[in-house]
């Protein structure tokens, strides 16, 4: 429906979405904090994805904890999308997210190719001068 994440249902609902489960209309009712018109709108459909989500048994993909090193040039790597975005006039997410410097970073680490979000148009606003930080081509 082209909505923000939230508009729909908030990540808190979400959260006990995952954590309770509801497998029938009454038990999705039961959840606190999901609009009535949510519930008109979406029922079935949140039931499906629910159900189909339970029996996924894809392994979660578990990320290690940032060393000391890393957080530290995740902060200058920060600093540095800040200062970009600031130049540039846009949202600092726009051009790298904490997250996605953080994939960044973990890639680097492992000697993986640089991922996809780095590619394109922020190779030239963003990119180039993270890696530059770093040390890497």
């Amino acid at each position: 429906r082209n909505r923000a994440r939230g508009f729909v249902i908030s990540d808190s609902t979400m959260l006990q979405l995952a954590r309770e489960k509801p497998a029938t209309a009454q038990q999705l009712r039961d959840i606190d904090d999901i609009h009535p018109v949510a519930l008109s709108l979406y029922e079935g459909t949140l039931l499906q994805l629910i159900s189909d989500a339970a029996e996924d048994k894809t392994p979660v993909e578990k990320f290690e904890q940032l060393d000391e090193r890393q957080r530290q040039q995740l902060k200058d790597m920060r600093s540095i999308v800040q200062s970009r975005s600031d130049e540039l006039g846009v949202d600092p997410p726009l051009l790298a997210s904490r997250r996605e410097l953080e994939k960044l970073i973990r890639a680097l680490a492992a000697g993986s190719p640089v991922p996809e979000r780095f590619l394109g148009w922020r190779k030239e606003m963003i990119t180039d001068q993270l890696m530059g930080m770093v040390g890497s081509p």
